[in-house]
């Protein structure tokens, strides 16, 4: 049998206080839970500890869905994560 996809939290669940790390905005869940696995796999030692989570939200009468990592201890932590992703060829942006 394939390996189960990682698990992916709930938006809901996420601290909004929190620093994330935003990588991609899907046309489709699946998209967005597939990147997610992709950029764990190119940075695994950076994102081992981090929570993957999809954000639905309305853009344009469409659903576009984030691909987003939470767990950040503060903005340089979201920053320096995102210096490896980019050197890995994803998009990235730190967030709040």
């Amino acid at each position: 049998p394939a390996a189960a996809p990682a698990a992916v939290a709930d938006a809901t669940s996420i601290s909004p206080d929190s620093w994330k790390i935003q990588i991609g905005a899907m046309p489709n869940r699946d998209s967005a839970t597939a990147c997610l696995e992709r950029a764990r796999q190119a940075a695994p030692t950076v994102l081992a500890s981090l929570t993957p989570y999809t954000e639905a939200v309305p853009r344009n009468g469409e659903t576009l869905y984030r691909a987003r990592f939470a767990g950040f201890i503060d903005q340089s932590a979201a920053q320096a994560a995102c210096a490896v992703l980019v050197r890995e060829d994803f998009a990235c942006l730190a967030v709040r």
